[in-house]
């Protein structure tokens, strides 16, 4: 026996090669696509090659006609790095049973019917407290915009010799009207989650409408107390923001009308477009609020450069007023995306495969 250091003896293959596997069938589905001989041993029993199994079966893998079944290992020589990485890899290999295609769009599928939930999953909270919240702050939002106007600033008319009084229609149409009504389409699938979804879908669309349709007459008495008052228009940011807010509200509207309800886009369209309606839908929303907010602050603002006390009643009013505003939105987007309950939420459902 030949050694290379002295004290070292390096043994033949054959001396340390380990008995052959006792099933040595370990590709049972190679057996039609292997063309050659197995080799034998000295005892004639068959030899398992797995690197020339994986090779011959490397084509039909790419084709799909076949599936690997990796050997146990009890089956196999793991004595060598080769024999440990053919294992892992016909392991690896058991993936290629399900065409990628099926697989692919299997996942695909699943990911669309949990777009819109996913947030909500993440928050950990239900949609109800916050119903609950929501419609108390709107409650308290709408009495305190109705008292600021109303007993604060003289009352409401469409044609007064009193040009504010036209102006005091703005704010109680754009809180009332628009905020509020558009708050309540948003939140209708969790207000109502058993209700049918066709009725609440319409129910939706309708109130949207309605909100909409307040919101620019708001928007048009507020251009009617300039230009009679001979005030400037659109010089604002609360203006520019107002304009814009209400344009992107209606295209919105346009767009869910035309896709989900009449005449309506394939199934597959109405997948893809929901999650991106829900969330342009929220985006536009937070929009309004942001515009409101802005409103109070400026109207406030010109009260008190022309005498009105910083630290009076009113003043206070109209802080307080903005503030429940802003938790009145803050509950409602938590309501639209959490989910009526932990183990399946609803609302915003995903579209059914035709």
């Amino acid at each position: 026996m030949r050694t290379d250091r002295g004290d070292l003896p390096v043994k033949s293959p054959s001396s340390t090669s380990p008995g052959p596997p006792k099933n040595t069938d370990a590709f049972p589905a190679l057996a039609s696509a292997a063309s050659h001989q197995p080799q034998r041993n000295r005892k004639g029993e068959k030899n398992w090659n797995p690197v020339r199994s994986l090779c011959q079966c490397l084509p039909l893998l790419i084709k799909g006609e076949v599936a690997v079944r990796a050997p146990h290992a009890s089956q196999v020589s793991l004595s060598t790095p080769v024999a440990r990485r053919a294992v892992r890899g016909g392991q690896r290999a058991r993936t290629a049973t399900v065409p990628y295609g099926r697989e692919r769009g299997r996942r695909k599928r699943e990911e669309e019917r949990a777009g819109c939930e996913m947030a909500a999953t993440g928050l950990g909270v239900k949609a109800a407290p916050f119903t609950y919240a929501a419609h108390a702050l709107a409650a308290a939002a709408a009495v305190l915009v109705l008292v600021w106007c109303v007993h604060f600033r003289g009352g409401l008319a469409l044609e007064a010799q009193n040009k504010n009084l036209i102006f005091n229609v703005h704010p109680v149409l754009m809180l009332i009207g628009y905020i509020i009504l558009g708050s309540e389409a948003i939140m209708i699938y969790k207000v109502f989650p058993k209700l049918n979804h066709d009725t609440a879908k319409l129910t939706h669309l309708i109130l949207h409408a309605i909100a909409t349709v307040l919101g620019a007459f708001g928007i048009y008495c507020a251009f009617k107390f300039h230009n009679d008052s001979g005030i400037a228009n659109l010089y604002s940011l609360h203006s520019w923001l107002g304009i814009g807010t209400i344009s992107l509200y209606g295209i919105q509207w346009v767009f869910g009308f035309v896709t989900f309800f009449f005449p309506g886009a394939a199934p597959s369209v109405r997948r893809s477009a929901l999650p991106w309606h829900a969330l342009f839908g929220l985006f536009v929303y937070v929009l309004a609020l942001a515009t409101a907010e802005l409103g109070f602050l400026e109207k406030l603002t010109f009260l008190e450069s022309g005498g009105l006390d910083k630290y009076g009643a009113e003043a206070f009013l109209v802080n307080f007023t903005a503030l429940v505003v802003v938790l009145f939105g803050a509950s409602v987007v938590v309501a639209a995306v959490a989910p009526v309950h932990d183990e399946a939420p609803q609302g915003y459902e995903s579209i059914p495969v035709s």
